[in-house]
């Protein structure tokens, strides 16, 4: 199947890694070939490469008939650049597929929308559901019952307890966890290693072990 890769930045990277392991674990008919990302941080007609991959600047290229049958991935890591980057791509009707690397465990009542990124070695418990467009890093486990919402990023090594809930973009930062039965409020950010005791309001960011009120965002404020 052809990919388009939405984001040419770090988490495209970790991508394209995921992608190459994938295609060496399952038969060539079922591989993954990466025809393009796109980088739209500026209109340049002009392109590059990433890792062997043309990176182009400018979504008018989703209109080419060499791409209309392409799947595509949204590579973007910040919940608030990916919704943004999802939006200004719709007029096109594109058709998001999922990724789910080989290594992962995932249970088959889990439920996922569209869009959805699994990176190596994660754990996805049963009666879970996964949002559209959510992004799971490495080495990340979500336990039973969990709802996570649309357009959240799991950083690497992120563990979320059972019957929790991380609201639409919510951000887990690296090695953070969440305890059972929590709830991660709409476009909240929780830091880098940081343990998640009490429910957390909408656009809030936390941190610390318990993780502490330490301010409010904005609405539309990216988290890096």
């Amino acid at each position: 199947m052809d990919i388009i890769l939405l984001g040419a930045g770090g988490h495209a990277k970790d991508f394209i890694k995921n992608i190459e392991e994938f295609n060496r674990d399952v038969p060539k008919k079922a591989r993954l070939n990466i025809r393009l990302l796109i980088d739209d941080y500026n209109n340049s007609s002009t392109k590059h490469m990433l890792a062997g991959y043309p990176v182009m600047h400018s979504l008018k290229v989703l209109s080419r008939p060499e791409f209309k049958k392409a799947a595509v991935m949204c590579a973007v890591g910040d919940p608030v650049n990916k919704k943004a980057f999802i939006n200004k791509s719709g007029i096109y009707r594109l058709k998001y597929a999922n990724f789910v690397h080989p290594s992962v465990s995932i249970h088959r009542t889990t439920k996922l929308g569209v869009g959805v990124s699994i990176f190596a070695s994660s754990v996805i418990s049963a009666f879970t559901e996964i949002g559209s467009h959510v992004s799971v890093n490495y080495f990340v486990s979500v336990s039973h019952d969990c709802k996570i919402g649309d357009y959240s990023t799991l950083c690497p090594g992120v563990n979320i307890g059972g019957y929790s809930t991380a609201k639409e973009g919510s951000f887990m930062g690296i090695g953070s966890c969440c305890l059972d039965r929590k709830t991660i409020g709409r476009w909240s950010v929780v830091g880098a290693g940081s343990t998640v005791t009490n429910d957390v309001k909408d656009f809030c960011i936390v941190a610390g072990n318990p993780g502490k009120f330490i301010a409010k965002r904005k609405e539309g404020m990216p988290v890096f």
